[in-house]
This record gives structure tokens, C-alpha cells and sequence, in this order.
């Protein structure tokens, strides 16, 4: 009996250390990922690590490499079993971060070996969101193609067109309008993207849709971010000290 224990602890033993917390090869193994280094990352590999091993902030190989771009390395890890939908401490997944990144071949790779095209994090922001916010309009393309809403909110009610106003992507802000998006969608407190582009400061993207047509009256109906309800976009821009959106606006 002790030795039928003492092999069972063995064997915990080796399954729990590759995982367990931020160990000198995790740490290891992580550099030679974000080199780009695959013969390296399967040499530390090899001397069997898990390919679900993470660190303090819960991220595995898969989030590194697709954080970097690295299709090679990321093709490795899903070869070897990691986990295409495995979450960090923020619960974004692999194709989060690659979105993040604009790394559109990594992207095509998560999602064709099932990773989930609409995965939330702990804000309720979907890769596609993510990908609006970065301004990366040829991802935001591809998941729009292959079955992402684009209207698909967050946990505020944000949608991907709330995100690229905030930014200023007018490239990403012209694709979802043209897939249908309303210019004046609003979120749960009754900001459209031109209220989300006061806020930002952002004259680019205000000038954008104020040309394709927005309602530079609506207000927003409940408080949020010490904007009471009632307040149209250019008072967000005055509030906020966003002087070029508001004398614009006004």
C-alpha cells in the first residue's frame, strides 16, 4: 500500500510541477517564445514541461506565441496539446492576444483548430472587439467572415464600433458600417460611438461620423464615468477637456 502512495505522489508530482506557478523553465521557455526560437522552445520543451505551463498572470505558451505571432510556434504547441482556449488572469484567450497583435496567420490557425471565435474576458470583450480597438481591420475582417458579430457587446454595452471610435480607426469604424452596424448604436448607458470619440478626444474619428451621419444630439441616459445622464457628445468632450472635439462639435 505505502508504495502504490508513493507512486500515485510521484506521478501528482510530475503533473503538477510544469504547471505549478512561475518556475525557472516556464521562465525559460517563455523567452525562447517571444525570440521566435523554435528549435530552442523545443529543446526546453523536451525536457517535459506541460504545454499548458503558466505564469504568475496565467498565461501558457499558446498566449505568448500568438501574443508574438509566431505561426511555427504556435502550430508546436497546438501539435503538442495546449489548450486553444485556455485564459489568463484577464481570461483572454490565445486569440486574443494575436488579435491584439494584428498576427493574421496566427489568428486563421486558432480559429481553424477550434478556437472560440467569440471567447469573452473578464470585460465581456470578444477577440473581434479587441481587434477593433487595435485598429487591426484585416482580422476584424476574417472574424467578421467567419462567423463573429460584430454586434456583439461588452460588458457596458460597447460594441466593436463603440471601440474603433474611441481609437480613431476610421477604416475599422467604415467596415462595420458597411456590414450594417447602426451609427448610433448605444450601450447600456446611452453612449453611441460619437459619445465614445468625445470622451477619447479623438477629432478624427468625431469628424468621421458626424460626416456619415451621426447624431450629434443624442444624450446618454444613465451616469457613467462621472458623465451624468442627459449629456450630448460635445458636453463629454468639454467635460472631459477634449477642446478640438468640443469646438468642433459645438
Amino acid at each position: 500500500m505505502e508504495e502504490i502512495l508513493k507512486k500515485c505522489f510521484s506521478t501528482l508530482l510530475l503533473f503538477l510541477v510544469p504547471l505549478f506557478l512561475f518556475s525557472d523553465i516556464v521562465k525559460d521557455l517563455f523567452q525562447a517564445i517571444k525570440k521566435g526560437n523554435l528549435k530552442e522552445v523545443q529543446i526546453i520543451f523536451s525536457r517535459g514541461i506541460s504545454a499548458d505551463a503558466y505564469d504568475q498572470y496565467g498565461k501558457r505558451p499558446l498566449h505568448v506565441a500568438s501574443d508574438y505571432g509566431y505561426p511555427d510556434i504556435v502550430n508546436f504547441f497546438i501539435e503538442k496539446g495546449g489548450n486553444v482556449n485556455s485564459k489568463d488572469k484577464n481570461e483572454w484567450t490565445p486569440l486574443h492576444y494575436a488579435c491584439a497583435g494584428g498576427h493574421l496567420k496566427v489568428v486563421e490557425i486558432l480559429v481553424k483548430n477550434g478556437a472560440e471565435i467569440e471567447a469573452e474576458d473578464i470585460s465581456g470583450t470578444t477577440p473581434l472587439a479587441v481587434a477593433a480597438y487595435k485598429g487591426k481591420l484585416k482580422v476584424v475582417q476574417y472574424l467578421a467572415e467567419n462567423g463573429a458579430s460584430i454586434e456583439k457587446v461588452d460588458r457596458m454595452g460597447d460594441t466593436p464600433l463603440h471601440h474603433a471610435a474611441y481609437k480613431g480607426h476610421t477604416n475599422v469604424m467604415d467596415f462595420l458600417l458597411e456590414k450594417g452596424l447602426n451609427i448610433d448604436v448605444t450601450n447600456f448607458y446611452g453612449w453611441t460611438p460619437l459619445h465614445r470619440a468625445a470622451y477619447g478626444g479623438n477629432l478624427v474619428a468625431a469628424k468621421f461620423l458626424i460626416k456619415r451621419g451621426a447624431n450629434k444630439y443624442a444624450k446618454t441616459t444613465a451616469y457613467l464615468k462621472k458623465i451624468p445622464a442627459g449629456v450630448i457628445p460635445r458636453d463629454i468632450a468639454l467635460i472631459n477637456r477634449k477642446m478640438e472635439v468640443f469646438n468642433f462639435l459645438f
